[in-house]
């Protein structure tokens, strides 16, 4: 998935590693093709505005879904800590 990231993502190698590791957890458990549906995101976590990329997170279909698992990734993307 790190390598997948890598070459989808332009601005992914210039993440710090926990928010590598957040955009590669949902790479993983949804695959490239749906993370890249996360439009909104994505598009936060290029510009750096990691509390928007964070609220995204939350108000999907995703976070549903995984439930805490959604709030511990997007409380790692706001903060830059795993």
């Amino acid at each position: 998935c790190h390598r997948e990231c890598l070459l989808s993502f332009s601005w992914y190698a210039d993440l710090d590693e926990a928010r590598q590791s957040v955009i590669c957890e949902m790479c993983f458990n949804l695959g490239l093709a749906r993370l890249k549906a996360f439009k909104k995101m994505l598009k936060a976590v290029e510009m750096g505005n990691f509390a928007i990329a964070s609220q995204e997170m939350l108000t999907s279909k995703w976070a549903m879904q995984v439930g805490n698992r959604a709030k511990t990734l997007a409380d790692a993307m706001k903060r830059g800590i795993v």
